[in-house]
């Protein structure tokens, strides 16, 4: 079941062993490994197979799933208990009157209480949106 390939000059190329032949060899890019997908040194040398690394990924995955904390199925030898059930109304709602606070403001003597305005800060308005976010929102507006 070994693929064979043609080229534009007529060779025939067996794809299964060429890379059964250099499977040894590192492979092009920046992941450290060779054509098997083992984790490879400076020196070509084999740090992890391909098959300890799934290994370890696949147990650290496992161990977050059964890590205390997590939701798991409530255990049958343990009953459940039961809500109680109060015979007595639901209490009545509690109403609360507003209050109104008063400053009081402690005046310099120089300074007449009838001379002093008090300012009340303004909330300061909202940037309009620029952008990619400005476009989003105005194809969202509809005009009637």
């Amino acid at each position: 079941m070994s693929k064979t390939y043609k080229t534009a000059m007529g060779k025939t190329i067996d794809m299964r062993s060429m890379s059964m032949a250099n499977e040894k060899i590192r492979a092009v890019g920046n992941m450290n490994v060779n054509a098997r997908g083992d984790l490879i040194d400076s020196n070509n040398n084999i740090v992890k197979t391909r098959q300890q690394q799934l290994a370890e990924q696949y147990n650290t995955q496992t161990k977050k799933q059964n890590r205390p904390g997590t939701a798991q199925k409530p255990k049958a030898d343990k009953p459940q208990a039961e809500p109680v059930k109060s015979k007595d109304p639901l209490p009545e709602p509690v109403t609360v009157q507003p209050t109104h606070i008063t400053e009081d403001i402690d005046f310099p003597q120089d300074v007449a209480e009838d001379d002093v305005e008090i300012v009340k800060e303004e909330s300061q308005p909202v940037k309009p949106a620029t952008g990619l976010a400005a476009a989003i929102a105005k194809t969202k507006e509809t005009k009637k």
